[in-house]
């Protein structure tokens, strides 16, 4: 009966608070919403008490018409009552009260929440109302700013700087919300809000550098949204082009999405001229890193591929001319990242001898190759240039020419150089495997077994070949094919002993315990997916030790991978062949129970 006195009081203090929140008395509606909010933060049950006292409506009476400073003691108080719901709730309420502050409150919380994804990286139900929200209250306070003659108001200005970061974040995040502003015809208001505000400085250059990020959203978020987009914005960008600082630099990275394709080349020169000489060359940089990402999310039906040998050539002089003088590194190293991505996208397209852009960008890959320092720092190091020739390696014709131009020897000469060095290991033996496929993995290892570097490279290397779950350019899908047939050809017995041996030499490794078991059950589902059988071609004794190596090394470990990777091998060793009715199903099921029978004494 004590407690619930007591609660009966807490309830009246509350509705007390929520009472003095009021437009009438501002000073103490501010005090009265401070103190509830320190209250809800460490009292769970009141929050529920300040709803059903009115606290939501009490706040949105003083937002409504709260002037200056302050307001956000309400809005963070609305955020304890009812989270971002109610947040979203209040900016619907509000409709075109955007001249008052609380609504950048409201919207700045928004910000400083982020929480417009889910678990699973989706957006949440709200978000699709909560842009048209922040989009409605973005044009209330616009349109007021465009019938005034005397400037903008602070309220306003806020709600402009509030809602333009929301968006900009949002839109980041979600490429959903970004194609949703393109439908809503968005890109004219952002353009003209970069236009009022140039030349910013600020808040006003955060802005409008938040801008020019929205409209690179916008027109990479679908195939057709650079040029739903240009008109009305390509002429305010091209003018931001020329502002120094973040402006200027936010203006040059998102020029290239919304430029037609013809006019990139002459942009790139012209920033070239006028940067060169500088010390930073910003804008130039931020112009080049987005040809990279052009280029780089090309595909084989992209227009933009007509234009890339005048550009490849553009970036071969402007990278040659800044190392002949040993200026602007950071310029130099997006020149090399665009090129990269070019000829990504045109490698499957040209042969050699075709693009003389295109040959001569990866000669002078296979030139740097020989000379970069080992262990690389820096762009291109040893490892992007290795990376860069086995992507190139995947096409058959390029992978000829490679081995023409001796790029096979050159790696295992600079392999050599690099065996204390796991990085540079791995993509050495990954190209070189790439270029001479399976044998030379067999070879490496059988020369160079007791070197964990060697051992765990091969092993990584074996698993790009035959596990087609690797994700992306790592799979080598051209020596897969031959890789399997070559198993099936050949005795296992020895690749399979020189996997064992390596394992044994690293015992105390347990990145190569896994990688190892994870190899030895490749090989074996290898020949399998051929139509033969997994088990039943090798001995008795090679079989027990494969079942001692996986029972063990699951024993002793407790890192997740090694136990993952060693029960792939047991589960791939006891489970039912999946090979033809016959005699060799029946080996197969006879060798399997060998090994249950083994696994169980």
């Amino acid at each position: 009966q004590g407690l619930q006195i007591c609660e009966m009081h807490a309830r009246t203090c509350v509705k007390s608070l929520v009472e003095a929140i009021s437009p009438n008395h501002p000073q103490l509606a501010q005090d009265a919403a401070w103190a509830l909010m320190q209250l809800l933060q460490k009292c769970a049950s009141a929050t529920a008490w300040a709803v059903d006292a009115g606290g939501l409506q009490a706040v949105q009476g003083c937002l409504r018409c709260w002037k200056g400073e302050g307001g956000d003691s309400f809005a963070w108080l609305a955020f304890s009552m009812g989270g971002l719901q109610s947040i979203v709730s209040l900016l619907q309420d509000l409709g075109e009260a955007s001249g008052s502050s609380g609504v950048a409150d409201l919207v700045w919380i928004i910000y400083n929440q982020s929480s417009w994804k889910d678990q699973h990286g989706e957006e949440k139900p709200y978000c699709r109302e909560l842009v048209q929200l922040l989009v409605q209250h973005l044009n209330f306070a616009w349109q007021r700013q465009r019938l005034k003659h005397h400037g903008w108001r602070d309220e306003e200005v806020q709600v402009v700087h509030a809602t333009v970061a929301v968006l900009q974040q949002m839109s980041t995040d979600l490429p959903s919300v970004a194609s949703r502003l393109v439908e809503e015809k968005c890109g004219p208001l952002f353009a003209e809000i970069l236009q009022v505000l140039m030349p910013a400085y600020g808040q006003d250059a955060k802005t409008s550098t938040k801008c020019c990020q929205l409209l690179a959203a916008m027109a990479s978020s679908r195939c057709n949204g650079a040029i739903l987009l240009r008109e009305g914005v390509q002429t305010v960008l091209l003018t931001a082009t020329q502002q120094e600082g973040i402006v200027g630099e936010a203006a040059c990275s998102t020029l290239p999405w919304l430029l037609e394709h013809q006019k990139l080349r002459e942009m790139l020169h012209a920033l070239a001229v006028a940067e060169i000489h500088l010390t930073s060359a910003k804008r130039l940089k931020s112009f080049v890193d987005t040809l990279w990402h052009l280029f780089d999310g090309s595909d084989t039906e992209d227009p933009l591929l007509r234009f890339m040998p005048g550009l490849m050539d553009l970036l071969l002089q402007l990278r040659a001319e800044l190392q002949q003088v040993r200026r602007l590194k950071g310029v130099q190293e997006s020149c090399f990242q665009a090129l990269c991505g070019a000829t990504k996208a045109l490698v499957p397209l040209a042969q050699p001898g075709k693009l003389k852009e295109l040959d001569a960008f990866i000669s002078i890959l296979v030139q740097e190759l020989q000379v970069v320092d080992l262990p690389g720092g820096g762009t291109p190091s040893f490892e992007m240039l290795v990376n860069e020739l086995g992507k190139v390696s995947h096409s058959p014709e390029w992978r000829h020419h490679l081995r023409d131009l001796e790029v096979d020897k050159l790696v295992v000469l600079r392999m050599n150089q690099a065996r204390g060095n796991k990085r540079a290991m791995k993509y050495s033996i990954w190209l070189a495997s790439s270029l001479r496929g399976l044998p030379f993995l067999v070879q490496e290892l059988q020369q160079n077994v007791s070197s964990d570097t060697t051992v765990d490279a091969c092993f990584c290397t074996i698993v790009d070949i035959l596990d087609e779950d690797v994700e992306g350019e790592w799979f080598l899908r051209h020596q897969h094919q031959e890789a399997q047939q070559q198993l099936q050809a050949t005795d296992l017995s020895q690749l399979l002993s020189l996997i064992l041996q390596g394992m044994q030499q690293h015992q105390d490794e347990s990145y190569i315990q896994a990688r190892g078991c994870h190899c030895l059950a490749l090989v074996l589902t290898a020949r399998e997916q051929l139509g033969c059988g997994r088990l039943f071609h090798l001995g008795e004794e090679l079989l027990v030790q494969l079942l001692d190596v996986s029972v063990g090394v699951l024993r002793m470990s407790t890192v997740n991978s090694t136990v993952r990777d060693s029960s792939f091998l047991l589960r791939t060793m006891l489970e039912p062949s999946t090979c033809p009715e016959g005699c060799e199903r029946q080996n197969e099921e006879r060798m399997r129970q060998l090994l249950a029978h083994e696994l169980c004494s």
